[in-house]
């Protein structure tokens, strides 16, 4: 008996706020999640091929059809888009776990890091892509390509997320209630920052649109985003809507646009039969 666990969900486009909701992507079992907006309107988004590996598509703006960009990506959040949307970073499925850039047409793709490469983000002027590699630490290549330099060797969990200004950086630490944010290139000036967030397999936590706050979905009622601003004072509720909860979040680089997956978990039981022969035959 082993159980099965399928996420269904769907992308909408929406106000900042999270009115004003339009459909981007059907609802479907590949699970598409992840989205991000480029500064044309278009949204990226990851989803399961028909394989079970990852693909990672785009909707063009004002289009309704998904485009596959590339495959065999190594896990669904394990990419990133620079603000212009003209190029992807991503881990490979490969067991090595490489860092490959590719451009949004598919064309170009070329490796930055050969292993042990995964959560990878990208700075907003689009020339640096930061990644953890695979344990403590925190590492940086140029997105052109060149040598890889380190950044830190903090403890770290993934995706690593660059502030709207690009001089800070948001990494979930290994807990999953704490978050570490900290400056630019050498992540100095660190900062840990705990939150009752949604289990790490639901929406990451992510930068507000101004830079001043952190965006999350609460463990509990995890139908609406929050923001809790860095100067301390309360959490303030950003959307206001009913189910289904949301699974995956981001802006638009100039905030003006909020994409959101939103969906469930469904678990089914599956029964193995005929995998073991009985002994002495």
């Amino acid at each position: 008996m082993a159980i099965r666990r399928e996420r269904r969900a769907g992308i909408w486009s929406a106000t900042p706020d999270g009115t004003n909701l339009r459909l981007a992507v059907a609802e479907s079992g590949a699970g598409p999640g992840y989205p991000v907006l480029d500064e044309s309107g278009g949204v990226l988004y990851s989803a399961l091929l028909n394989d079970g590996s990852v693909g990672l598509y785009r909707v063009p703006p004002n289009d309704t059809r998904s485009v596959l960009v590339t495959d065999g990506i190594g896990f669904p959040d394990s990419w990133a888009a620079t603000h212009d949307g003209r190029a992807v970073v991503f881990t490979g499925r490969e067991s090595t776990y490489p860092l490959y850039r590719v451009n949004v047409d598919g064309s170009g793709r070329t490796t930055l890091v050969a292993s042990n490469a995964a959560g990878p983000g990208v700075t907003p002027d689009g020339q640096t892509v930061i990644f953890s590699p695979m344990g403590p630490g925190i590492r940086s290549v140029p997105l052109a390509g060149g040598p890889v330099r380190k950044v830190s060797n903090r403890p770290t969990c993934c995706p690593l997320l660059v502030s709207p200004a690009g001089r800070r950086m948001l990494v979930r630490a290994l807990s999953e209630e704490a978050l570490l944010i900290c400056e630019l290139p050498d992540c100095s000036r660190p900062i840990d920052l705990r939150l009752k967030m949604a289990p790490a397999d639901h929406a990451a936590p992510r930068w507000a649109p101004d830079g001043r706050g952190i965006a999350f979905v609460p463990a509990r009622g995890p139908a609406n985003i929050w923001e809790q601003p860095l100067e301390a004072s309360p959490p303030r509720q950003i959307t206001q809507l009913t189910e289904p909860p949301i699974l995956d979040f981001s802006w638009s680089p100039d905030g003006t646009r909020l994409v959101m997956s939103r969906g469930r978990y469904e678990s089914d039981i599956v029964i193995l039969r005929g995998l073991l022969r009985p002994s002495g035959r």
